[in-house]
C-alpha cells in the first residue's frame, strides 16, 4: 500500500492541489483555492481558504485517502495563516458530510438548487 502525496502549487493563482498516487495510479485529489480576487480587499481574506474538491478513486475509498488529504490541507494552510475553510457539498452525499463533519467541518448556512433534469 505505498502511497505518494504530491503537491501542485500555483501561489500566484490561489490554487493548491495534492495528490496522491498508488504507483502510476492517481488514487485521489484535494483542490483547495484561496479567496478570489474580487474579494481580496477584505482584511481578512488571507485567512479563509476553499475546499473545491475531494475525490477519491472507487478502487481506493474506506482506506482513509480522503481524510489525510483534506487534513494535509488543513495542516498547510494553517501554517501559512488560514483560520477558516469552506466547502459545498450536496446534502444527499453522505460519506462526504461524514469526512468533513469528522476534521471539524460544521454545518453552515444552506442553499436550496433547482437542477433541471437531462433530457
Amino acid at each position: 500500500n505505498n502511497l505518494n502525496f504530491y503537491w501542485n502549487m500555483n501561489k500566484p493563482s490561489l490554487e493548491w492541489n495534492l495528490s496522491v498516487y498508488q504507483g502510476e495510479i492517481e488514487a485521489g485529489l484535494c483542490q483547495v483555492w484561496g479567496i478570489p480576487p474580487h474579494v481580496e480587499d477584505l482584511p481578512t481574506a488571507p485567512e479563509w481558504a476553499t475546499v473545491e474538491w475531494v475525490g477519491v478513486s472507487p478502487d481506493f475509498r474506506k482506506h482513509g485517502i480522503g481524510r489525510r488529504l483534506l487534513t494535509e490541507q488543513m495542516r498547510f494552510h494553517g501554517r501559512r495563516g488560514v483560520k477558516q475553510m469552506l466547502l459545498w457539498n450536496r446534502s444527499n452525499n453522505r460519506a462526504a458530510s461524514r469526512l468533513y463533519k469528522s476534521v471539524g467541518f460544521v454545518n453552515g448556512l444552506e442553499l436550496a438548487v433547482l437542477e433541471k433534469e437531462s433530457p
